[in-house]
């Protein structure tokens, strides 16, 4: 999760890997219950979008 909506370019080049989403810092993520998932609860959350998108992308590296 990230604190800004950019992309550290410094962090990209040191770990030498893409990045494949930011995902916005949302404290409403941290305060849910422990027992939900939330991309099956919520799918159209932007958190879950992030992930699906996450999933797609390494998917698509195989």
């Amino acid at each position: 999760m990230s604190h800004r909506n950019i992309i550290d370019i410094i962090d990209t080049k040191r770990y030498g890997v893409p990045v494949l989403a930011t995902i916005p810092c949302m404290c409403e993520i941290a305060t849910r219950s422990k027992d939900e998932i939330l991309v099956h609860t919520e799918p159209e959350h932007l958190f879950s979008k992030s992930i699906f998108s996450i999933k797609e992308k390494i998917e698509a590296m195989k």
